[in-house]
This record gives C-alpha cells, structure tokens and sequence, in this order.
C-alpha cells in the first residue's frame, strides 16, 4: 500500500487519538503550563471586552484588566494574530486551547507528507504521531504561539519537500502559511531560516525561486504588521510605549545583541530541562536515529536541526522551556530515522520488532506527557481569581493577596492586586485604606513551612478574618513552591470603604 492512500485512515485514527488525549483538559481551568494564556491572552480578551476590540483598534492590553485604557500597557512585542483568534473564539479557556490542539493535529497530518519522502510508510506514520503528542506540542505549548508557528512552518517545509499538484495550489500554500505564520509570532523566521537547505538546488536562481512565495508572504505579513502597529499606538488616552518596546528594530537589536550569555548556558539548560520537554523516550530515540537521519534525509536534518537550535544561537539568552516546541520536527525526524531500518527490513521478524518498538516508543511518549499535564493541572488560579473578584466586585472594596503568582486571566476587576503582598510595610497602607477603598487581604499559608513571615501573621492577628476552605488542600502533583498545596486560607479584612 503506498504512503499515500494511508493519509485519510491516519488522519482518522490521529484525530481520535488527539480527541481522547485532548477533550478531558479543553475546558479545564488554565495552570503554570498555559502562562501565556493566564497572563497574556486571557488578559487581551477581558479588556476587549471591556472597551470594545474595535475602540482599541485591536490592541492588545496588558498586564491586568484595567479600569481606563491609560492604565494598561500596549503589548506590541509579538503580532497579533493568535490574540485575536483567540478574541474571535470567545476568550473561554477551551477557545485559547482548540486552535493549539487543532494545529497540532494538522502539523501531524504535514509532518507525514515530509517523513514519507525519506522513511518508510509505518515510520512516517510513528513520527508524526510522535510530533503531535509529544510534551512540548501536546503540553507545554498549548494555549501559546509555538504550535501554530510550526504548523506554518510544516506546510512549506511539506511544499518544498513533496509539493503537491498543481503549482499553482503548491504556491497558495507556501503564500498562505507564511503570512498567517508570521502574523501569529515573529518565530515564523526560525522555520523561514530552515527552508534555505531544503530549497537548496544546484543553481542559485532555482533556489530563489522557490524561496520565493515564502519570503514574500513573510515580508508582507511583517509590513503589515508594522502598520497596524503604527496605527494602533496612536489611538488617544494611550500610555506611551517606549521605543525600545515599540520600534521593530530596536526590539531585535536588543533581543539578539543586548542580554547574551555564553553558548555553555544552553547546554546547561537543556541538561535540566530535556526531560521534561522531549521525555526520556525521545531523549533516547534520537540518540539512536541522528546518523540514521543525516543518511536517509541530511537535508531535512539540517533543516529540522536548524530549527531546534534557531532561537539559542540568535537570541543566545535564557528563554523559556515553551521554546523548545521548535525541537519538535527534529524529534519526529529522529524516531522516523530510529525505527526505519527496522520496519522496512527483509526478514519479517526484524519488522514486526519495529512495530513493537514504534508502539513501545509512541506509548511512552503518550504517557510522559499526559503525566505532565495531570500533574500540572489545578483549580487554585481559578477559586483563588473568583475570591479576589468577588470581594472587588463589590463597591468600594479592593483586594490584595500574598501568593508569588496570580493568573490576571482570572482578576476579572481592576481593583485587585495582581502580585503578592508578604511584608507589613506592604500592608500598612491597605490599613489606611490606600486609594480611598476598603481592603480585604487573602492569606495563603502553602504546606512548606518558613513562607510566611513570622512578623506578617503578627501583624494580621488584631484583624477579622474568615477561613477560605476551597483554596486549601493539594493543589497539583507537580510540587512546585508556586502551586504546591495549601495548609491554611484566610480573608482578613485590614480596613473599610471610606463613609
């Protein structure tokens, strides 16, 4: 059976498979994987709705919902195609996952098209299963820019790779990808970078060529970009961005020349967090499947490679573990080139072993990211969000809390503080009813002792309180000081609405 007329059956079971792996956290409340969603995202969706996405010109507003637009901070650091998406969803926390879980589902459905011109039918098919489930495109990266940019980036990789018929479709594609890719991160140019070695031809024109609907779509969607930038950023009652927030070029002489660390940084860093994002499973399989990868696809390699590595060598700084999403093709690369000698073997025993092992393998990874979802999943951001809420709903209250970390997706009201509280010179002027409002203060005392001072309990002894019992208990199985369980919950009221 050829490659081709495997596609619809796979993408049946693919899509069943990412339904079952999917559908029981869509609607889950958001937690410490989905920061992106909780205090950026989410955060655009509230204020649009407060003033109107077409009174804000489309701008997004951060870093909390505010009470009047001067009180919030234009975010023009990123395009901003995937915070409108998520806008024209809805905003609910189900609509800042799909397109994410649809996206990777379809770079899937690509990353087959892509294995299936180098490796055998069952090792592309393996592959591309790896691709969608694996941690970082799975997990880490939902609810965040990453797997749309490397969907982008799959399709022209896939029309350079295998294009399909006629030309004309081919281009659309390729013309299509690149400016939605570019509209939704400016990440897209990782990927663009890579297309250079699989367009790669013997004379220089052919290889332009065929870079070029790419680089075209790219540059029109940056341009445009630009200018709805422009426009937006003169919309009256602003705050002024400053330029090295606002100034395309400014941003990227800052991000690739200021801030840079050693190179060592890296490996370091990828020392203590490849076990989270890849799993020990995809550790392994491209430990065994990079030599195989360089002969049977070297192009795709360097590409898929260069992809991997694009962000630490060009912004060579600390960065977010939600960047190694862009590791992911070059994952799927190596377990395709891992399990191919096996599955297209002459001795049936030596296939049916690459069946096994592929299952084994895809199992596995399966497994290791649905444990880092399970163990990160919480309600606390959500009860803890509600409480806050309800207290500044209510006229002349504000409330402040002493948490490291609140999810401003769930700060409904402006008067909440977003950042904790721990000393009592921070809360002595809530006392005085700092604003002209009355305060209420959420104590959250989490099970590891010591994080508490002393001083601070010594200090809300004298003031009425009553106990939160829904903020208390285990919180997620991961552990950590933000999240880990809750010993005692308290609301203490430090003073009252000014008469």
């Amino acid at each position: 059976m050829q490659g081709t007329s495997l596609i619809r059956p796979l993408s049946g079971l693919l899509a069943l498979a990412v339904i079952a792996f999917h559908a029981a956290w869509l609607t889950a409340p958001l937690s410490m994987q989905q920061l992106n969603a909780a205090q950026y995202f989410g955060v655009f969706t509230r204020n649009w709705e407060r003033f109107g996405f077409f009174d804000l010109r489309g701008l997004p507003l951060m870093d909390r919902v505010v009470e009047h637009i001067g009180q919030g901070a234009p975010y023009v650091h990123h395009p901003p195609g995937l915070s409108w998406l998520f806008h024209a969803l809805g905003g609910a926390e189900w609509s800042m996952r799909l397109p994410t879980v649809l996206a990777s589902y379809l770079a899937g459905l690509c990353w087959y098209r892509i294995a299936r011109a180098s490796f055998t039918t069952a090792a592309s098919a393996f592959s591309a299963a790896v691709l969608v489930f694996c941690p970082c495109m799975a997990v880490v990266s939902q609810a965040s820019y990453e797997v749309l940019v490397v969907l982008s980036g799959l399709v022209v990789f896939a029309e350079l790779v295998a294009p399909v018929s006629p030309r004309w479709l081919s281009r659309t594609l390729q013309l299509a990808a690149a400016f939605f890719g570019t509209w939704i991160d400016w990440g897209f140019g990782f990927l663009g970078i890579a297309c250079i070695p699989l367009a790669c031809r013997n004379d220089v024109r052919t290889t332009f060529a065929r870079l070029l609907p790419a680089g075209i779509a790219a540059v029109a969607a940056m341009v445009t970009v630009l200018l709805w930038q422009h426009w937006a950023l003169a919309l009256p009652g602003l705050t002024p961005v400053p330029r090295e927030d606002s100034d395309f070029g400014a941003m990227f002489r800052r991000f690739v020349f200021g801030e840079r660390t050693g190179f060592l940084w890296w490996i370091e860093h990828m020392q203590a967090t490849a076990p989270l994002t890849w799993s020990w499973w995809l550790i392994g399989s491209s430990a065994l499947g990079v030599g195989f990868a360089l002969v049977r696809a070297p192009r795709l390699t360097l590409a898929t490679a260069m992809v991997a590595v694009a962000p630490f060598v060009i912004l060579v700084r600390p960065m977010d573990y939600v960047w190694h999403t862009f590791q992911s093709p070059f994952l799927a690369l190596t377990a395709a080139a891992a399990l191919d000698p096996l599955l297209r073997a002459a001795r049936r025993e030596l296939r049916l072993l690459g069946w096994i092992a592929g299952a084994v393998l895809l199992g596995g990874v399966m497994h290791a990211s649905w444990q880092l979802r399970a163990d990160d999943a919480t309600a606390f951001f959500e009860r803890q969000g509600r409480t806050l809420s309800e207290v500044a709903a209510r006229p002349g209250w504000a409330a402040a809390h002493n948490h490291p970390l609140a999810m401003p997706y769930y700060l409904t009201e402006p008067r909440v503080e977003r950042f904790g509280l721990y000393l009592p010179e921070q809360l002595a002027p809530l006392v005085a009813q700092r604003n002209g409002h009355g305060w209420k203060y959420l104590l959250c005392k989490p099970v590891f002792p010591g994080l508490v001072p002393p001083q601070v309990e010594t200090f809300l002894a004298p003031f009425p309180r009553v106990r939160v019992p829904e903020l208390e208990g285990p919180l997620d199985r991961a552990g950590n000081a933000l999240t880990g369980g809750i010993a005692e919950a308290w609301l203490y009221t430090l003073s009252e609405p000014p008469r």
